[in-house]
């Protein structure tokens, strides 16, 4: 007498029975008459070795041809492999969330339809660093299109769509020229609510996480409730001042398309002019101050370039005095002179 059959997906994406609390695996194809043969999961499990077979067609279990000599599977189990291969999978290919979020969502999901308690959950529950590259995987090949070939190709009304809004649905894309220079800027209503009541901006360009179709990733953050927030991304093809004052022009037309008016009164930059030019000119009247970090780096350029490097490395009284050049930027302006003739700094020379 024939009954319901069930299904669920191995780890490999192959489909497996679960008949009487058992778990079976394909052995070969179906017949010409659509019959299915099964094997028990546990056939090459050393101790266990069992051999039964289930016959199906369709979704009708036949017969299974013998007892298994091992106990059923937890029911537990069962209900983790499916959440995991069947929802967890499907969900990664078609939903924007982080892959964490999905996880932890769909546990808690089936852990509450099935009415498991937390010890039975855990002991099957698929762990996040287990998963989470076989996750990625699935959601490369099935939800994130293929890299464009050029700037061209970034088409954000067809493939690229699901980028132009949050994981709330909500807005993310601020403005996207689409021309041969093409800038690609990306702020949320919140971060430019917080880019707005704030006064002091910290900008940066980063090129290493830049795509390798844009020259550099161009950053604004702000200094807000003693936090700092990244607020604007904007993708660039170059570091020329005048993209920075288009860029800058766009950021604030759109913010106050949003209703939200930018207005800092300083800014915190690196030492690239071209960049600190826009800013002069798109807010008059702004404090320019430079970044420590970038400071540090430039000194250690010049150390390298004037070939005081090895001394530096090796020579404790060199790299001394030369790291005092770090601790200028905390000193007046008025006073960095005098602080050098007081150190005898100009000795040499006079």
């Amino acid at each position: 007498m024939s009954s319901k059959a069930s299904f669920i997906l191995s780890n490999k994406g192959s489909e497996m029975l679960v008949f009487q609390g058992h778990i079976y695996q394909k052995l070969k194809k179906p017949d010409s008459e659509g019959k299915q043969i099964w094997r028990c999961r546990l056939n090459k499990k050393k101790e266990i070795n069992c051999k039964v077979l289930a016959y199906t067609k369709g979704d009708l279990v036949l017969a299974v041809n013998s007892d298994h000599n091992h106990e059923q599977a937890k029911k537990s189990e069962i209900i983790m492999i499916n959440a995991k291969n069947n929802n967890i999978k499907t969900c990664v290919k078609n939903d924007t969330h982080s892959i964490k979020k999905i996880l932890d969502d769909e546990i808690a999901m089936a852990i509450k339809e099935n009415n498991l308690s937390i010890d039975e959950a855990a002991e099957y529950a698929p762990k996040y660093k287990n998963t989470v590259k076989t996750l990625y995987k699935t959601r490369l090949a099935n939800f994130v299109p293929k890299l464009p070939k050029n700037i061209s190709e970034i088409n954000f009304n067809g493939a690229y769509s699901s980028f132009t809004l949050t994981n709330y649905s909500e807005r993310y894309l601020l403005f996207d020229t689409e021309d041969n220079e093409r800038i690609i800027c990306f702020a949320s209503d919140k971060q430019l609510e917080i880019l707005s009541l704030t006064k002091r901006w910290h900008v940066d360009g980063t090129f290493k996480a830049a795509p390798s179709l844009f020259y550099q990733l161009y950053m604004i953050h702000a200094w807000y409730l003693d936090e700092m927030h990244a607020c604007v991304f904007v993708f660039l093809q170059n570091k020329y001042q005048s993209s920075y004052l288009r860029m800058l022009s766009l950021i604030k037309e759109n913010s106050e398309k949003a209703n939200f008016i930018l207005n800092p009164s300083e800014i915190v930059i690196d030492f690239e002019v071209g960049a600190i030019n826009a800013f002069k000119r798109s807010f008059p009247g702004i404090e320019i101050k430079g970044c420590h970090f970038h400071f540090t780096q430039a000194i250690w350029k010049n150390i390298q370039r004037h070939g005081l490097a090895d001394s530096y490395v090796s020579n404790l009284e060199i790299s001394q005095w030369l790291n005092l050049f770090k601790s200028l930027a905390f000193i007046p302006v008025e006073r960095v002179v005098p602080i050098l003739l007081e150190q005898h700094y100009f000795t040499a020379k006079t």
